[in-house]
């Protein structure tokens, strides 16, 4: 699966590094800390990769954290913040 951020979202990091993205047209505000601000910094589009990338960086086991990452993606692609091909 590969993902992207959605083109008309708009977003920012900030100073305390929470990720704030914007759908205006959807009315869709999110706030993403953690894993969540993570992923979505990632210029990683391939999801495997991006689990690896994660892996490395928290220490985790990739294959335990694999499905939460397709989890949180799928929401956002829901909420029309990014785009996947599956």
């Amino acid at each position: 699966m590969r993902w992207k951020r959605h083109p008309q979202t708009v977003w920012e990091v900030s100073p305390d590094d929470v990720v704030h993205a914007v759908r205006a047209d959807k009315g869709v505000i999110v706030a993403l800390e953690g894993w969540g601000a993570l992923i979505w910094t990632s210029d990683e589009p391939d999801v495997e990769a991006l689990v690896a990338e994660l892996a490395t960086i928290t220490g985790e086991d990739a294959a335990t954290i694999d499905a939460g990452v397709r989890d949180f993606l799928t929401d956002l692609e829901q909420r029309g913040l990014v785009m996947t091909d599956g």
